[in-house]
């Protein structure tokens, strides 16, 4: 037998994980229904193993067992970008997967979305891998951090900083939180001023014109570590900030204004987010 035969231009081995697998995940209507187009659309993802293979089915499966009901799985109904991004938000909040893990499947998802509205599979480089969106952090994690660190005001401040602004610790250090004519806004080190999303309005209230020390995110780490936490990561608890800033109901150019965010940031948070379509596009867009 020649084993470099490819399968639909697929390596051999490839094809063979895509034909076999079988899903834990979804019961027995829903796996004779779904895994038939699901196996048709990682064919055309075009994996470059068979472990990625397996893993786009089983990210798949995750999504698809969670809002498909009993028996049925009507993948073409059911695999959208709203629906991804409804789930990711809720199993991010609940924490029902792990973070890692939500990341990879988050990645395998967005191909298969890309797969479905006809872009070709993009070419890979082994020294320069995809990288997979930053999920952001469930309120009870964030509620945790809040809780190992009562009654040290200058931390809480770092963490209204970064989670209530979107400010990095580096231009967090030296600057306080304000009232301002709208509410409590961050005002960094660099000058920005920053407001403050909805849900850290009163944590911010707490510690209006503390000051933060420039080893003040170092200590938020240690505390939090000592509590029995992992320790906290910028990229996720900016990621959270930015999934509640960029869910608000406003323009883009009224967003972008009070965030002064970057590329890679809006790229991350866009794959957790539902898009707008019809008028309520262009009246974002547009203002």
């Amino acid at each position: 037998m020649d084993t470099t035969k490819e399968s639909q231009g697929l390596p051999v081995e490839v094809e063979a994980a895509i034909a076999g697998y079988r899903s834990e995940q979804l019961d027995e209507g829903q796996a004779a229904e779904a895994l038939p187009r699901l196996r048709e659309l990682v064919r055309a993802a075009r994996p470059g193993s068979a472990g990625r293979a397996r893993c786009f089915l089983t990210a798949a499966g995750a999504y698809l067992s969670a809002v498909a009901p009993p028996g049925r799985c009507d993948v073409r109904g059911l695999l959208t970008e709203a629906g991804v991004s409804r789930w990711s938000h809720r199993v991010a909040a609940d924490g029902s997967i792990r973070p890692g893990t939500l990341q990879l499947y988050l990645g395998c998802l967005n191909r298969l979305l890309a797969v479905r509205a006809g872009l070709a599979a993009p070419a890979r480089s082994a020294a320069r891998p995809c990288r997979e969106p930053v999920a952001p952090y469930g309120r009870g994690e964030v509620d945790g951090f809040v809780a190992a660190l009562a009654g040290r005001p200058e931390a809480i401040a770092v963490l209204v900083a970064l989670v209530g602004a979107g400010v990095l610790p580096r231009d967090a250090a030296g600057g306080c939180v304000r009232v301002g004519a709208a509410g409590p806004v961050f005002v960094a080190s660099n000058g920005a001023v920053r407001p403050i999303v909805d849900s850290w309005r009163e944590q911010a209230g707490e510690v209006v014109g503390v000051r933060i020390d420039p080893a003040a995110w170092r200590e938020v780490r240690r505390v939090v570590v000592g509590a029995g936490y992992d320790a906290p990561l910028v990229a996720r608890l900016r990621m959270t900030w930015a999934f509640e800033w960029f869910s608000r109901d406003e323009p883009l150019a009224v967003l972008l204004r009070g965030a002064g965010v970057g590329i890679e940031l809006l790229t991350n948070v866009a794959v957790v987010l539902a898009r707008p379509e019809g008028d309520d596009l262009d009246r974002l867009l547009r203002g």
